[in-house]
């Protein structure tokens, strides 16, 4: 959910459409609608300051670009107490400032998605569950 998210914002933002009412839908229906501002500060954090230009690929995309990975990883260490420089160290290659704060962001939606039983333990089981060229 949150690749499709983060990669859903930005279509939201680049046509000047509303984020929160493009991704609510699928936040309600996880009965965690609160997770949407976390998301959103989280992409500003990365907008504001991006170390580098960063790939976010289309929404139904069927692979990770590079950044995509570093995004997630920031995530899940984020949300792991004992992982905390190693999200901050991932945070860096994705920001050039604020790299505290958007670890931060991230731990801040893994809070409030896993009451609705999402769980970020890892990403490296990582399959393709739909795709629009299947």
């Amino acid at each position: 959910m949150f690749i499709w998210s983060i990669r859903q914002w930005m279509v939201s933002r680049r046509n000047l459409r509303c984020v929160g009412c493009d991704l609510s839908p699928t936040y309600n229906r996880f009965n965690c609608k609160s997770a949407i501002m976390h998301l959103d500060q989280f992409m500003r954090r990365l907008v504001e300051a991006p170390a580098r230009p960063l790939e976010l690929r289309h929404p139904q995309f069927p692979t990770l670009s590079h950044d995509e990975r570093i995004m997630l990883r920031v995530l899940q260490a984020a949300c792991e107490p004992r992982e905390t420089t190693s999200a901050r160290k991932a945070a860096e290659q994705l920001v050039c400032a604020g790299a505290g704060e958007l670890c931060d962001c991230a731990r801040r939606y893994g809070q409030a998605i896993t009451p609705a039983g999402l769980r970020l333990s890892s990403f490296r089981q990582l399959r393709l569950a739909w795709s629009a060229s299947s």
